[in-house]
């Protein structure tokens, strides 16, 4: 781990990297009690969000 000292940059990693890894349906997995992970689901109707797409039209 490395501390991240700038305000700036540390509201920008909180906001819109770490939120969009948070809001991914595409790629991420849950690990349950078991030891097992399991994909997440989009919810209803709800699109999945790629979270690397999303990062690939992205100017960081």
């Amino acid at each position: 781990a490395v501390p991240v000292k700038d305000k700036y940059l540390l509201k920008y990693i909180r906001e819109k990297i770490l939120a969009a890894y948070l809001k991914d349906t595409a790629n991420a997995r849950i690990l349950n009690a078991d030891g097992h992970y399991e994909k997440v689901k989009p919810e209803g109707k709800e699109e999945p969000f790629d979270s690397q797409i999303y990062f690939v039209g992205q100017e960081i």
